[in-house]
């Protein structure tokens, strides 16, 4: 028995507007996925794309966001052609067409797919050569002069700081040593700006791109 793959019921309804799309469009969005799944960003080109097929930006960017997910989702679950067929036909009311150009980009492509995934759950960079420093360990030191030679009776506390990260390269995990030397005002600008990025990871859109890249 084939494997179908279930997608989410609100996945389901952001692919709902591909239904009313003409076959030319839709197979140039599905062109404009795959661009988004590889690189990342299309602003420039959704918003060329919408000028060329008379469509709304928003829609556009909605449309490229739920097929990157569907290729996506399904490359990494390591669906057949067939399979993947078998799953369009979750979507409602989609047109055999409609149908036939979403198999053909997936066949197309969904080595290419898989290949990226790899890489990226090792770390791994797009040219394969090395993977990107993962944090290992964070060692400080807190330090204050007190008085110079021209200069007496000052207080002027600094910190040094012992960032460790691993990197891969080849197969073989080697480990680095970065130090740095900052003052209470630099090192409460990198705690304000790592409590934004904190604060970011918890937001709508991150969870989807992290769905996305997972």
């Amino acid at each position: 028995m084939a494997l179908i793959f279930k997608l989410q019921d609100d996945h389901l309804q952001d692919l709902l507007p591909i239904n009313k799309l003409t076959p030319e469009n839709l197979d140039e969005l599905c062109k404009l996925s795959m661009e988004f799944i590889v690189s990342g960003n299309v602003k420039k080109a959704v918003q060329q794309v919408a000028v060329n097929l008379t469509l709304e930006r928003d829609e556009v960017e909605k449309i490229v966001t739920s097929l990157s997910y569907l290729f996506s989702d399904c490359a990494r679950a390591k669906l057949t052609p067939d399979q993947f067929h078998l799953t369009t036909l979750d979507i409602p009311s989609l047109p055999e067409s409609h149908s036939s150009i979403l198999i053909k980009y997936y066949e197309t492509n969904s080595t290419q797919l898989r290949s990226l995934y790899e890489k990226v759950n090792s770390t791994e960079s797009c040219f394969g050569i090395t993977t990107i420093p993962q944090y290992k360990d964070l060692e400080w030191r807190f330090e204050m002069e007190c008085d110079r030679k021209s200069v007496r009776q000052i207080l002027d506390p600094y910190f040094t700081l012992k960032l460790i990260t691993t990197t891969t390269i080849e197969n073989e995990k080697k480990t680095q040593a970065q130090y740095f030397n900052t003052s209470y005002h630099e090192l409460k600008h990198i705690h304000d700006v790592l409590g934004e990025a904190l604060k970011e990871m918890k937001s709508k859109h991150t969870k989807r791109m992290r769905h996305y890249i997972k």
